[in-house]
């Protein structure tokens, strides 16, 4: 997907999906040094989507917009935190892996609850098979087997 087409999908999925988003101004950037860490990550600061630009061309569309609303599950969970708040949760998210576990799994949860479960499961297929030595990251997320059972 052209990295143009996946701010429009992600403009989009807020207006037919994230109804709490609309009229927040959440922006695709490109990622900057957590790229040698992940492919994507929403800031809880800004609430903007920041991706790898090669991973997003190289990914179908419907993989992408799988990713995006994950990304926008955790824009939704991140507006109700405060400045504070958000900063602990970064705190937590790196040295915890039990509750980046719960966040992960969670924002996974919303985004299948939200309709997107189908592509949800094609983002985790391209990303294993794309990106296998990633792979100890997955552990995080519900599986493909998890997403399957909760279509």
């Amino acid at each position: 997907m052209q990295w143009n087409a996946a701010q429009l999908a992600l403009d989009r999925l807020i207006e037919r999906s994230f109804p709490e988003l609309r009229g927040s101004t959440i922006e695709l950037k490109p990622i900057g040094l957590a790229r040698l860490f992940t492919h994507f990550v929403t800031s809880p600061l800004s609430g903007n989507v920041c991706a790898r630009r090669d991973v997003v061309e190289t990914m179908p569309e419907a993989a992408a917009r799988g990713i995006l609303a994950h990304e926008l599950s955790h824009a939704v969970h991140f507006r109700s935190l405060t400045w504070w708040q958000s900063c602990a949760l970064m705190v937590r998210y790196v040295l915890s892996p039990r509750y980046r576990t719960h966040i992960e799994r969670g924002a996974d949860l919303e985004t299948i609850r939200r309709g997107y479960g189908a592509d949800l499961l094609l983002a985790k297929q391209f990303l294993r098979t794309r990106y296998p030595w990633r792979t100890r990251h997955h552990r995080h997320y519900l599986t493909e087997d998890e997403v399957r059972e909760r279509l």
